[in-house]
């Protein structure tokens, strides 16, 4: 671990979990800071040594030592410097037994990478340099100056390690401290995380004014852009010229094209040969011939604001060829604004425009412009697809927008750029073999990028409804709901390919990697983990168990789900945890899908021309899948990943930042790593993936909790805008210790290990009143409660646009029991399929809705504790299924409440349903009920009943739908004039209820009186209709 100590000035934290950062002199000119490496890991494994500092970076040049490293950026001046002293150091030497292990080579297999550790002789006989300070750059509105502190200096040929275990600098900055220049930006709250001396530098600000070279297209208001071969002369006749205006004269015509040397454009005039032109207007055999540039695109135009006379050359070339195309360049007028936020970059004139004006209008909070990369290929490059030109208009445009933050690029792209692919829409950047969309926005070429980008991988127009229409409803009709406080992260075993690994070095135990950034996040968030060694293989040495217990949790709901392990294009795990051409349609989540994110190889690959990545699958489903992908685009490190997901999910989820920037914050941290550069960000970077916002308290536990105890606690929202919430009681989490011992080391001594915490089950689930944001609950403790001392309590309520969670942690709970207290017998038991007027022995659908009332003075057991699990059995001798996370308490009890869980594909013919339920002191229940189920042929409605009916103030229609169908409630006077219309929407087969609060279209309520209603299923055109009588009586 990392501590940097600076004391006279308290500074923001300084990147994650260097949580001790202050100043002990600071003055703009001079700064003293005390580095100390207090607890640092020296790990042994079968060949190699590895060092693990929790904020140190990592070297990614194969086959040298990787050693941790510290990175520090220093603001100066505009024109400033800066130059540093060592003050004092303490070291320490460490004698090695095995040599520092080396940065992996990553070589592809037949699925996804392996990792090659081979040491380089001569990369192993350098030793770094205890600081090294790197140039000068430009972020933004800062001129930066990093240090690179090296603190652990490494002889390879005698294994000894130096370690500088405290380090004191002075800096002193140089230059114009006195400068002051404050510039508004948006990132501003970003820049205390990223620049050490922020709090002094934060006048210094300057946005050096670059010139970019553009097409000439303001000095004149007529120009024709044609396209011809760039391998011979070429001619344009009168079918071009004459769509020039009349009043055109032929002598102040000139051709311009564009050429790029040594990586910048430059514009060029082109002499012409006019051929028949010395009138003052083109006849019929005028032409215009021109030689070629190496280039096919060539812009005409006249007028008299140019400087010097048009070329001419006196000469054509009877070889010539016809230009192949000639049209008019409509001129825009040149956007003035200086206060943009967003720019939205769509390929053409109607392509994807519509969507563009949909997508600026979902976010019309922010100054948008919209802009087509085929005019930025004119103006910035001539007409040539260079995505250089998309840079540097990004590029000039930051430089006008100090507050201008994200960039959206509308379509998909590959590394194979043409003009009639499918997938080419927008282009990819490719920078060495690297192709990232923060390189459009890296304007100094450092690796860091200058603004927040995403892109939604679309190839055509339906793609890209489905994606906007995601962003839609995420944004202005969210789903709310506990899931939006739940974060899945599943980690890959120890089997790869043929081999265990995760053994002591390597960095490559992704269930260790899991556990620590549980540990990391905070008690507000509910993390759910899914480590694949719990689950066996199959026949085929895949854990299909693994992926169903995935898939529920991303369909039950989750904010975010994050893997971690390998992967390729299409596949998460080499045990094929989940395969985007496989089973995708697994994925059901359509109102809550979640921000993916895949710390593995190549699982954003969105460059390939002929394939579609999982990350972009995920996006483009439309039955939910992600909200937001974000996976490398090729292989990369574990190492360098697990530091860019820790520092990610920490912002988004304690920082609230957006999806992008937590990105961008991310990694600035990791300072230029080409790892980071891998990860993009597939969909739309504005949105904010944040959970629930921490408000509140919970009070009244003050010792530890026992069995059979009956518990009372208050709390309080600090906001009195809602009626209920929702609060669940968790039992601390239980240690356990993962071992595999046939994965053991060279002499046999050691074996793989992994020490986890699982998620306390739920003893307690229950909505309570709210009272001016207030609220009381009473639980029973069941007999089985696992004794520990971090259980915790979470409220959740929302609003139509809010949500907030309140947390009490660390309750002590204990598994002795109070005496005395006596059981007056079972729970209570009412089971109803499909709805509540049904009696054993009845008709059901093929896929019926069991609710079960449950009632017990003592409470009824949700723990799901083995052998104490509420089960459901349909038929003797088939599965029991687990339904205890079903079952929800009344609203203010603890003693009464619902079960309700939907059965899935049960055969036509008669069948029993068994139940077992037990109470909180472990007395069970068993009931049994009859069925018939029968497959409807055609969408129907059945058993239809309000309830109540009479009605006072509300009721609900109840009745069964036989088949999926949009469905309609119209409510009409008894004279037959109709009062009130409820769209229900999309329904699935099935017990339904429809609400009705008893108020007309107008809002008002409805006079006593009978009154028809009628409910209609409309299944694509086939019609099914119920007519029945209301009583209002109040």
């Amino acid at each position: 671990m990392l501590r940097i100590i600076f004391a006279a000035i308290l500074l923001l934290p300084f990147f994650l979990n260097s949580q001790n950062i202050t100043v002990v002199e600071e003055t703009a000119k001079e700064l003293i800071v005390k580095i100390e490496i207090v607890d640092f890991q020296l790990n042994y494994g079968a060949e190699f040594a590895e060092i693990t500092l929790e904020n140190g970076l990592q070297n990614s040049e194969a086959g040298s030592p990787d050693i941790p490293f510290l990175n520090l950026n220093l603001a100066v001046p505009p024109n400033g410097n800066l130059r540093y002293s060592i003050v004092s150091q303490k070291k320490e030497k460490l004698k090695l037994q095995k040599p520092i292990l080396p940065v992996a080579k990553i070589v592809k297999n037949s699925s996804t990478h392996d990792f090659i550790y081979h040491v380089d002789v001569e990369k192993y006989r350098q030793i770094n340099d205890l600081i090294v300070k790197n140039g000068k750059s430009q972020y933004r509105s800062f001129s930066l100056i990093p240090l690179k502190i090296s603190p652990f200096q490494y002889n390879h040929q005698n294994l000894e390690l130096e370690v500088i275990t405290e380090l004191t600098l002075k800096i002193d900055i140089i230059g114009q401290t006195n400068y002051h220049q404050m510039i508004d930006e948006d990132f501003e709250f970003l820049y205390p995380k990223f620049i050490l001396n922020y709090k002094t530098a934060k006048f210094w600000k300057n946005i050096p004014q670059r010139f970019f070279v553009k097409m000439p297209f303001a000095k004149s208001e007529f120009w024709y852009k044609m396209l011809a071969s760039k391998s011979s002369d070429n001619y344009m006749d009168f079918a071009e010229l004459s769509q020039l205006p009349q009043f055109c004269d032929p002598a102040s015509v000139r051709l311009f094209t564009m050429r790029k040397v040594e990586g910048k454009y430059e514009v060029i005039e082109l002499p012409i040969f006019i051929e028949n032109g010395n009138k003052m207007e083109f006849e019929q055999n005028t032409k215009i011939y021109f030689t070629a540039e190496n280039n096919e695109n060539y812009w005409l135009t006249f007028g008299s604001e140019f400087l010097g006379k048009p070329k001419r050359i006196f000469q054509k070339n009877e070889l010539s060829q016809k230009v192949i195309s000639f049209q008019k360049k409509e001129i825009k007028p040149k956007n003035t604004k200086t206060d943009l936020e967003l720019i939205i970059i769509y390929p053409k004139a109607n392509v994807f425009q519509n969507q563009t004006a949909e997508l600026a209008e979902i976010h019309s909070d922010l100054i948008a412009e919209l802009k087509s990369q085929a005019e930025i290929f004119d103006e910035y490059s001539g007409g040539v697809a260079d995505k250089d030109a998309i840079r540097d208009y990004l590029a000039e445009t930051y430089q006008n927008n100090s507050n201008l933050q994200y960039v959206i690029l509308m379509g998909a792209g590959s590394d194979e750029w043409d003009d009639y692919s499918p997938k080419n829409k927008i282009m990819v950047y490719k920078r060495s073999s690297t192709v990232s969309d923060d390189y459009f926005v890296d304007f100094a070429q450092l690796g860091r990028p200058d603004l927040v980008i995403g892109r939604l991988p679309a190839k055509n127009d339906a793609e890209l409804d489905v994606i906007i229409d995601k962003i839609s409803r995420y944004k202005k009709t969210p789903t709310f709901g506990f899931w939006r406080n739940k974060f899945l992260i599943m980690a890959d075993d120890e089997n790869h390919e043929d081999h265990f690994e995760g053994f002591g070095t390597a960095q490559m135990n992704h269930s260790r990697y899991a556990q620590e950034l549980d540990d990391l996040i905070n008690d507000d968030i509910f993390v759910d983990k899914i480590f694949a060694f719990n689950y066996e293989f199959d026949a085929y040495q895949t854990k299909p168990e693994a992926r169903e217990a995935m898939v529920d949790v991303v369909n039950e709901g989750c904010l975010a789900w994050l893997f971690i392990g390998h992967g390729n294009e299409d596949v998460i795990g080499d045990e094929d945890y989940f395969s985007g051409a496989l089973h995708m349609n697994m994925l059901k989540n359509y109102d809550k899908p979640s921000l993916f994110f895949a710390a593995s190889c190549s699982g954003g690959k969105y460059q390939m021309k002929n394939f579609v990545c999982l990350a972009e699958k995920l996006v483009l489903h439309d039955n939910g899948g992600s909200i937001i992908s974000i996976a490398g685009t090729d292989a990369t490190f574990p190492g360098p990943n697990a530091k860019l997901y820790k520092h990610y999910f920490q912002y988004i989820f304690e920082d609230r930042m957006s999806a992008g920037i937590a990105l961008v914050a991310a990694k600035l941290f990791l300072t230029n790593t080409l790892d980071a550069a891998h990860f993009n960000i597939l969909g739309d970077p504005i949105l904010d993936i944040i959970p629930p916002e921490s408000v509140g308290e919970i009070v009244g536990i003050t010792d530890s909790i026992r069995a059979r105890e009956t518990v009372g606690i208050t709390g309080n929202f600090n906001e009195n805008i809602f009626n209920s919430a929702q609060i669940m009681v968790f039992e601390p989490k239980h240690e356990i210790v993962y071992e595999n011992f046939d994965f053991l080391n060279h002499d046999e001594s050691e074996h793989y290990t992994v020490n986890y915490t699982q998620n306390g089950n739920k003893l307690y689930n229950a909505n309570v009143s709210l009272n001016a944001g207030e609220y009381s609950a009473e639980f029973i403790v069941p007999d089985d409660i696992y004794a520990g001392e971090d259980g915790r309590i979470l409220t959740y309520v929302n609003g139509e646009d809010v949500d907030f969670i309140n947390t009490l942690t660390s309750i002590n709970t204990s598994d002795d029991t109070i005496d005395g207290i006596e059981n007056d017998g079972a729970p209570q038991v009412q089971i109803w399929l499909d709805s509540k007027t049904f009696q054993t022995g009845d008709y059901v659908s093929t896929n019926p809705l069991l609710m079960v009332e449950i009632s017990d003075e003592n409470g009824i057991n949700i723990l799901g504790s083995a052998g104490r699990k509420m089960l459901v059995q349909i038929d003797e001798n088939q599965e029991l299924i687990d339904v205890t996370d079903g079952f929800i308490y009344d609203e203010n009890s603890c003693t009464k409440g619902e079960l309700t869980w939907q059965l899935n594909g049960i055969s036509e013919g008669e069948h029993s349903l068994l139940l077992v339920v037990f109470d909180n002191f472990n007395l069970p229940t068993v009931i049994e009920v009859l069925f018939t189920a029968k497959q409807f042929g055609k969408v129907a409605i059945e058993q239809l009943l309000p309830y109540p009916n009479p009605m006072c103030d509300e009721t609900n229609f109840t009745f069964i739908m036989t088949e999926t169908a949009d469905v309609t409630v119209t409510i009409y006077t008894i004279s037959g004039r109709k009062i009130r219309t409820i769209e229900a929407g999309n329904l699935s087969s099935g017990f339904q209820q429809i609400y009705w609060n008893g108020e007309d279209k107008t809002g008002d309520d409805i006079a006593n009186g009978t009154y028809f209603y009628k409910i209609i299923a409309n299944q694509n055109g086939k019609i099914s209709e119920k007519i029945g009588k209301i009583i209002i009586l109040k």
